[in-house]
């Protein structure tokens, strides 16, 4: 999964560069989690899982003029 993430965040932000304008600047940063959990009770298992989640936040800069936004990233391959 980091591998995907990591690809689509690299388009995502190729994607974002190649439409930049004179004075325009931004900042993407991707947080994650990936991970499995089991709950147990009275030595038995109860419940196991997968969490799969992340944020994507968006700084934009023009001409001293600050934008901020966070998303959540699912890790699904949109249309870019």
């Amino acid at each position: 999964m980091k591998v995907m993430w990591e690809a689509l965040f690299e388009q995502l932000a190729a994607s974002l560069r190649s439409q930049l304008r004179s004075r325009e600047a931004f900042t993407l940063t991707l947080t994650g989690e990936s991970s499995q959990f089991v709950r147990f009770n009275q030595a038995k298992v109860r419940q196991s899982g997968l969490v799969r989640e992340g944020e994507l936040q968006l700084s934009f800069t023009k001409d001293g003029r600050v934008g901020d936004r966070s998303l959540p990233f699912t890790g699904e391959n949109p249309q870019i």
